[in-house]
């Protein structure tokens, strides 16, 4: 068990890269005011609480969630990669399939 206070400890890790497309769409729907790596700190920060849904996009990508924001990641061979970001309200009827 790690004994160290909470600050002391590693913070978890984004368990999918961000692409720049993807930060530029964080930015432009949930942080408009900020600067691109502020929108990125704070898109990890979502990431790291995200969770994988069971819908998947019409081409396969992943669909996960974190509170109000929507993160769409493709499996690739390097590992996870976040391709875009959408409000969790977003209508994708037209883009996922409910695999449940």
């Amino acid at each position: 068990m790690d004994h160290r206070k909470a600050s002391q400890r590693k913070p978890r890790e984004a368990p999918f890269y961000i692409t720049t497309h993807a930060q530029q769409r964080f930015q432009e729907r949930f942080a408009p005011g900020f600067t691109l790596a502020q929108a990125l700190r704070e898109a990890k920060a979502l990431a790291t609480q995200a969770e994988r849904t069971d819908q998947r996009t019409l081409s396969g990508d992943e669909i996960w969630i974190s509170g109000e924001v929507r993160f769409l990641v493709r499996r690739e061979k390097r590992g996870l990669t976040c391709i875009t970001i959408f409000p969790k309200d977003t209508d994708l009827d037209n883009w996922i399939e409910d695999l449940t």
